[in-house]
């Protein structure tokens, strides 16, 4: 009996504790995520472009300079919509995405530039008939030339 309360008494202590350790480890990874700033879609684009890239098969490349407000991102892409059915209009969203920096201070606005490229994308897209291309502010229609 003495020793089930030992067991026992041992057991309860060691559930404690993991869920100590598991809340620690959850607070610690919430404040790491805010101060790095996670991914978010940019504030403005200044100038996008679309291009067929004469290769084989041929190649769309979408190329954009956007502002990131925060200061130089990291990791700054472009992210094309998933679709089940494809759109009835034609067109493809592109969302410009990166990861701020979140260094604190004065933030310094900064001009990046971002390509993305779609190969093959005549033959998995048909239907394309131009992108449209995402930020915080709006979005710009390109349209891709035959």
């Amino acid at each position: 009996m003495a020793i089930l309360r030992v067991h026992g008494l041992a057991t309860f202590a060691g559930v404690v504790s993991a869920i100590l350790l598991a809340g620690l480890c959850f607070a610690q990874q919430g404040r790491q995520q805010k101060s790095s700033g996670g991914t978010e879609i940019v504030d403005d684009i200044i100038t996008a472009r679309c291009a067929v890239e004469n290769t084989d098969p041929p190649s769309l490349i979408v190329t954009v300079k956007a502002i990131d407000p925060q200061g130089p991102p990291r990791n700054p892409r472009i992210i094309p919509g998933r679709y089940e059915l494809p759109p009835k209009d034609g067109i493809q969203d592109l969302f410009v995405l990166a990861d701020s920096v979140g260094l604190g201070g004065q933030p310094a606005e900064t001009e990046f530039t971002v390509n993305y490229e779609w190969k093959g994308f005549r033959d998995e897209a048909p239907w394309l008939k131009a992108v449209r291309v995402h930020c915080a502010s709006g979005a710009l229609i390109l349209p891709v030339e035959n």
